[in-house]
């Protein structure tokens, strides 16, 4: 008479199978979230720069866009959007900083980034850039450096 049900192999080879495509499941599932939240921080990054573009607009350059808005400064934090991505969240669940980190002397050129803030998040993420003519830059190898080959979101 041949025995019913499953060998100690059996189960074991297919205990292996479903746990191999588990493991695969959450390290795409990660990727993915890991490219939204970049995705997020660019789309928070274009909003500043349309805000920019409104605040020069009014004020003829970019120069006093960042601080607050009874103490202005030419870089740092933006009084005019969030200092934060996502932007549309709380602070305190913010992943990246965002920074007006250059301003020209004649308030007419500007160039944001946004970095993430906490050591964690900065080996994951690395930083993004954009430049006033629409330049762009992802700092892939996470060096805190924007080669030649890392000027574009994605490349």
């Amino acid at each position: 008479m041949k025995p019913k049900g499953f060998s100690l192999i059996e189960l074991l080879v297919v205990l292996s199978i479903l746990f191999s495509l588990l493991t695969l499941g959450v390290q795409s599932y990660v990727r993915h979230i890991d490219k939204t939240k970049l995705i997020q921080a660019q789309s928070d990054l274009l909003m500043l720069a349309s805000k920019l573009e409104q605040y020069k607009l009014f004020n003829g350059n970019y120069l006093g866009a960042a601080g607050s808005e009874n103490s202005v400064t030419n870089t740092g934090n933006p009084w005019i959007f969030q200092a934060y991505s996502p932007a549309n969240k709380l602070e305190q669940d913010a992943i990246f900083s965002l920074v007006i980190s250059f301003v020209s002397v004649n308030g007419l050129e500007y160039q944001i980034t946004a970095t993430a803030i906490n050591d964690k998040d900065k080996n994951r993420y690395g930083a993004l850039i954009y430049y006033f003519d629409g330049r762009r830059g992802y700092d892939k190898n996470k060096d805190g450096e924007f080669a030649s080959d890392e000027l574009c979101w994605d490349c």
